[in-house]
């Protein structure tokens, strides 16, 4: 569940916004968060800035 909020934390805060002012970034980033485009989870974790995400497991 966490990581569903995660998730939609970084998706208002960095990718919403792109939808209309740079729609194949706002694609690019949807495809990554989403898995379909190759990305490691310590990618991902390197672009979300978000309090005691370290703290969490990969099952969160």
């Amino acid at each position: 569940m966490e990581r569903k909020k995660c998730k939609s934390s970084y998706y208002d805060c960095k990718i919403k916004n792109l939808k209309h002012v740079k729609p194949r970034n706002w694609w690019s980033a949807v495809k990554k968060i989403s898995g379909m485009d190759t990305i490691t989870k310590s990618d991902l974790r390197s672009n979300l800035q978000i309090d005691d995400l370290d703290n969490l497991s990969d099952i969160e």
